[in-house]
């Protein structure tokens, strides 16, 4: 889910995605940890990564 603080970085990294796909990569992780944080929070399970 990309939420309001990092829409703005959503929208850089598809407007770079040609030249740059570190942008779009970075800010959809960082969304990731995000949404994880909830889960760990609610004692959601979920299958965790190395990565």
């Amino acid at each position: 889910m990309i939420d309001e603080e990092l829409k703005l970085y959503y929208y850089r990294g598809l407007k770079e995605w040609k030249s740059e796909q570190g942008f779009l990569c970075d800010t959809c992780l960082a969304a990731q940890d995000k949404f994880k944080k909830h889960l760990d929070d609610f004692r959601i399970p979920y299958m965790k990564s190395d990565v």
